[in-house]
């Protein structure tokens, strides 16, 4: 199995997409689903297509809504894909930080294996990059103001061993 984690800041939602939409009028601090840029839905739509991995949710919305209400968000902005499960949310104990992103992927990945499911290969996709020491050659870093592009998407396939088959054009 293949597995694709997705942050959601930075990846369904970027600067450019927010600052578009406020100056539509549209409320995007207290609807998240206003936040999730339908380009970057369509993008992520092949990435799945062609690599048929496994989404998994990263990063804050998973700690705010659920797996199934982040899928139906995500449905009604075009996805023809549904994430099966997201990181899980750690804290650390000491001096009550959160833990890295990295952290909770490893706990994820652990969990897998504790319970002999095999990944094969993984990529992750966040707008962080100093979060991720023990995994830096499975990121792919997202710039937060333009979000998600067709490089990023044949990076992703790459790093997951997809040959390349043609160029991604976005919408």
């Amino acid at each position: 199995m293949d597995i694709v984690f997705v942050s959601t800041d930075g990846i369904l939602s970027n600067q450019h997409h927010l600052e578009f939409i406020s100056k539509r009028g549209i409320n995007y601090m207290s609807i998240h689903q206003n936040q999730i840029d339908k380009e970057k839905v369509s993008l992520l739509n092949h990435l799945f297509v062609r690599s048929g991995a496994l989404p998994v949710f990263t990063g804050t919305w998973k700690d705010q809504y659920s797996v199934s209400r982040l899928n139906e968000m995500l449905r009604k902005c075009g996805a023809n894909w549904k994430a099966q499960d997201a990181t899980p949310y750690l804290y650390k104990l000491d001096n009550n930080k959160f833990a890295t992103p990295s952290d909770e992927i490893g706990m994820y990945l652990h969990r897998l294996y504790s319970k002999q499911i095999t990944v094969n290969n993984f990529v992750i996709l966040d707008h962080h990059l100093n979060n991720y020491d023990d995994y830096s050659s499975k990121v792919i870093k997202i710039n937060y103001e333009k979000g998600l592009k067709p490089f990023h998407i044949e990076k992703a396939l790459s790093v997951l061993g997809i040959e390349k088959k043609k160029k991604i054009v976005s919408n």
